[in-house]
């Protein structure tokens, strides 16, 4: 692996990262509309083993977002203080997190089945804790808070290499061995012993990105990345229909984001884009819808759950039809709602500059 000689003069739009980000947040659509009814059928039926193929193959979504957000953040040749990271970033991520949490706790508060049961504190753990989808903010918030630090870090190739390789063991390989039960209980006592927390968590993502953007990989390095990510997207989905058939019910072990299947599926989705989609000729018109959709992704990813709980509540779920269908179809409607919205929302200033 040779590494890239830093450009002083950086682009301020990337097009195949804007295109790596709109495919994964389709993605994480996906995942959410197909994890909708999941776990309201059993598992040898048909509609669960398609729900599962469909989760499964895009469980990168999360962690490509955060490897996206890395290779800008921890690129010492982009200007970036402290001041700036926190009046810039560090406040619009608090501001949109709050403002939308409240949205969801007050919708929820009214429209949720155990709504009558609803108290001033069950509103306000709602509220701080946030919907679902939403935990993102806390992670993506941790990891602006230690930027300046990781910068540090990234301002060193070998340096760099060495963290990724504390993370990846520190993570998705102490992870592998805490699911095998014989052995558990030994590892987690060992690594609990070890207190190693500068490399645990999607601190590993977020440096992994920036290297994997500022680093030419060798064609070979490339094939291997592709087969290992295949395999983890097969073992992803095989892994958990086979594990979830001989217990008798739904495991979401092998879809955790540190474990070393979803890892492979992550770099293999980010390598893919940098070296092959970013080939592709675009001009004109394509470029600017590409770069309007990039720019308005935060928003959708923020607003979009408010679509998957009006379907809910209209009965319009993925089991009312073929799930083969009705996973992409309803994710289409999502993504395009969602667009609609956010799109007319951007139009408010105070909107489009503080809470998406």
């Amino acid at each position: 692996m040779k590494s890239v000689s830093k450009n002083k003069t950086v682009p301020s739009r990337i097009l195949w990262i804007d295109e790596l980000r709109i495919f994964s947040i389709f993605c994480m659509m996906v995942l959410h509309v197909a994890a909708s009814c999941w776990n309201k059928v059993s598992v040898d039926t048909f509609e669960w083993q398609v729900f599962n193929v469909y989760d499964g193959l895009v469980r990168f979504c999360v962690p490509v977002f955060i490897m996206i957000s890395g290779s800008f953040f921890l690129d010492n040749s982009r200007e970036l203080t402290v001041k700036k990271l926190f009046k810039k970033n560090i406040s619009r991520i608090a501001a949109a997190f709050f403002f939308w949490s409240f949205c969801y706790s007050l919708v929820l508060c009214f429209i949720s089945p155990a709504k009558d049961s609803y108290t001033f504190g069950v509103w306000f753990k709602e509220f701080i804790c946030g919907r679902y989808h939403l935990w993102y903010m806390y992670a993506i918030f941790a990891l602006y808070l230690a930027t300046p630090l990781l910068r540090k870090i990234t301002a060193d190739k070998k340096t760099t290499e060495y963290f990724i390789i504390l993370a990846v063991i520190f993570t998705s390989v102490v992870k592998l061995l805490k699911a095998i039960k014989p052995i558990a209980p030994a590892v987690t006592e060992i690594t609990n012993d070890m207190g190693m927390n500068v490399v645990v968590g999607y601190s590993g993502y977020f440096v992994l990105g920036y290297y994997l953007n500022s680093t030419e990989l060798a064609v070979k390095i490339r094939r291997l990345i592709y087969i290992l990510g295949a395999v983890g997207a097969m073992t992803t989905v095989i892994g958990t229909s086979i594990w979830s058939l001989n217990r008798g019910s739904a495991t979401t072990v092998l879809y955790q984001n540190f474990m070393p299947n979803v890892w492979a599926e992550s770099v293999a989705v980010f390598v893919a884009f940098k070296y092959g989609v970013s080939k592709i000729n675009h001009r004109g018109k394509y470029v600017r819808i590409i770069s309007k959709l990039s720019a308005l992704s935060f928003g959708m990813y923020l607003f979009h759950d408010f679509v998957n709980i009006a379907f809910k509540e209209w009965g319009f779920t993925t089991l009312l039809y073929n799930p083969i269908f009705s996973v992409p179809c309803n994710t289409v409607l999502v993504f395009a709602i969602s667009f609609v919205v956010v799109w007319l929302l951007s139009k408010i200033p105070f909107v489009n500059k503080y809470i998406m």
